[in-house]
């Protein structure tokens, strides 16, 4: 019966062990699963972080991207307005000084009536300087439709339209021809050729001829090729952006149509300056003949 409860004891004790074991190792076993669940919990927790910086980090950089594209469209669309600024000052300059050079040609018109050899040639130099002043921004608005063309090209939006009067263009043509025909008919006459050869090395306050005879000789070739290299870049532009330079390409017709008329014109004016010779150097001839009678 002793042995008996021993073993009864020991068995007792056994499964007590048993289950006391079971029990230690289900605690750890959940404690395990709740450190593995945990440890998920924060990785996911880490993962949703760094994604939403990364998130973040990217609408950062598209921010700056898009404030920096911004601020170079603004740019670019000033740089424009200022290029169509600047062409159209020189436009209007254009115009002012072939204002100042109808007057002294007209001047210089009625000094050769006149017989005033010195105060033709005055008028012709002063022609010949604002003449050239008025090349000089041809050239300036060529250069800067070239520019515009260029910095047109990056941007994105609607540009400022490049529109100018084109009748500045074709009015210096035939200034430089007007001027030109003048030169000639005072060149054919001894006493204004005379006076020339005296005063053609005078400089020019102006940059693009050396002096007088060069400006003379040179100045209506290099204003038809400032004109010609301008309605070139003109057409560059209306090429490039069809969609909205309608008015400019009638400006381009407008101005190869008024040069092709000035080329009639000019025609016309130098038979009339033929025939003002002719009368002139008829008067000059019938005076010259009765001025000795005077005096017997």
């Amino acid at each position: 019966m002793t042995t008996f409860l021993v073993i009864v004891g020991i068995v007792a004790i056994t499964i007590v062990a048993i289950c006391g074991a079971l029990v230690l190792h289900r605690a750890a076993a959940a404690a395990d699963e709740k450190a593995q669940s945990e440890k998920i919990q924060a990785d996911e927790a880490q993962r949703q972080a760094d994604e939403a910086k990364y998130v973040e980090r990217r609408a950062e950089l598209r921010r700056k991207a898009e404030a920096k594209n911004k601020a170079e469209q603004d740019q670019i669309a000033i740089d424009l307005s200022k290029r169509v600024e600047a062409s159209r000052i020189s436009a209007n300059t254009i115009q002012r000084e072939l204002g100042i050079v109808a007057t002294a040609l007209s001047r210089a018109e009625n000094e050769f009536v006149e017989g005033a050899f010195a105060p033709f040639w005055d008028a012709i130099e002063k022609a010949a300087t604002h003449l050239s002043r008025a090349n000089n921004e041809i050239n300036a608005i060529t250069v800067d439709s070239k520019k515009y063309l260029e910095i047109r090209a990056g941007f994105k939006g609607e540009a400022p339209s490049y529109i100018l009067d084109s009748s500045s263009l074709s009015d210096s043509a035939f200034a430089a021809s007007r001027m030109q025909g003048l030169v000639r008919l005072a060149q054919k006459d001894f006493q204004f050729a005379t006076i020339y050869e005296q005063r053609r090395t005078n400089q020019l306050l102006v940059k693009g001829f050396r002096n007088l005879a060069d400006a003379l000789e040179q100045m209506t070739n290099q204003i038809e090729s400032s004109i010609a290299s301008l309605t070139d870049s003109f057409s560059e532009i209306a090429d490039a952006h069809r969609s909205n330079t309608g008015d400019l390409l009638d400006s381009i017709d407008q101005v190869r149509s008024q040069m092709a008329a000035n080329s009639e014109s000019r025609r016309d004016h130098e038979e009339k300056q033929r025939a003002m010779l002719d009368n002139i150097q008829r008067r000059r001839k019938e005076r010259f003949e009765t001025y000795p009678k005077t005096f017997l």
